[in-house]
């Protein structure tokens, strides 16, 4: 797969996983961005959107609700394991 093509391919699971944040599925999101760096490591982009739902989740378990920070990191492997 050329250079160009990898980095098409990382963006639009990139901008899928923005959708999946928008609709509130942070699973979902996690699988797309996995596919992303798949398609092209070095896409920093992706890395921050995952740096960034792991911090509204803990943020989320600060205030008493959501996910508790325990719980994030066994689905954020599993998402990334596939």
């Amino acid at each position: 797969m050329s250079d160009q093509t990898a980095r098409q391919k990382a963006e639009d699971h990139y901008y899928a996983a923005l959708d999946q944040v928008a609709a509130g599925e942070p699973e979902h999101a996690l699988a797309e961005y996995k596919q992303s760096l798949e398609a092209d490591p070095t896409f920093t982009e992706t890395m921050h959107g995952m740096a960034r739902i792991l911090q509204d989740l803990q943020g989320d378990d600060s205030r008493g609700g959501g996910r508790s920070q325990q719980g994030a990191h066994p689905w954020l492997e599993a998402a990334v394991e596939g």
